[in-house]
């Protein structure tokens, strides 16, 4: 199969815009008629392996989105196109369609004209545009998401609190000195331990004390 690039693609027939529909594709009235145009392309966008591409028309797949084109591919229709460039995707021409949304344009009223399939997808368009205003998330399943980058937060721990030093106790008074009469009991008592004769520096102990 011939290959083709998509940006030749883009520059011949226009920039595409994304399809999103929740219907079945025969009852899709966007979809039918662009399909009747040879406007639609197959993106395929295989998850696994593989560079993704495009194919004219519809082909059902999980892994594939729908782009439909402001003109006909129908020269187009033989080739695989390959260099996909998301950042040429009209943003602006992306399309949803719900239930809700081209069923409440399409009811029938008592004595209304039936309305052709053209009038029907152009009173859609109208109203896909006129409530294009509200909040609408337009991208595709496997569209690139721009993750927010992980911000590391570090803890403040308090500073240590420094205790104020305690003051010393008070010194004792200073001992009374003693009278020179208990100088030689007191030098006997030191001379007995120095001797090792405890029992003459005990008894010489409990004497000065009687007499103090």
């Amino acid at each position: 199969m011939k290959t083709a690039r998509f940006k030749s693609v883009v520059e011949a027939c226009g920039k595409p815009g994304v399809h999103v529909t929740w219907l079945k594709p025969a009852k899709d009235p966007v979809l039918q008629a662009a399909l009747k145009q040879n406007r639609v392309m197959t993106l395929h966008q295989p998850v696994r392996s593989g560079a993704h591409y495009g194919t004219v028309g519809f082909m059902k797949s999980k892994q594939a989105q729908l782009l439909l084109f402001p003109k006909s591919l129908r020269r187009f229709e033989a080739f695989r196109i390959v260099g996909i460039d998301y950042a040429l995707l009209d943003a602006d021409g992306a399309t949803s369609v719900s239930i809700e949304a081209w069923s409440a344009p399409l009811k029938k009223t008592a004595g209304s004209p039936k309305l052709s399939f053209e009038q029907k997808a152009a009173e859609l368009r109208a109203f896909t545009a006129a409530s294009a205003d509200g909040p609408a998330d337009t991208r595709s399943e496997y569209s690139p998401v721009t993750r927010p980058k992980h911000v590391r937060t570090t803890s403040v721990r308090p500073k240590p609190v420094r205790a104020e030093p305690t003051p010393p106790p008070p010194a004792p008074p200073p001992l009374p000195p003693l009278p020179e009469e208990y100088h030689p009991e007191i030098n006997g008592i030191l001379r007995d331990l120095k001797n090792n004769d405890s029992t003459s520096a005990r008894r010489r102990l409990r004497g000065l004390l009687k007499t103090r």
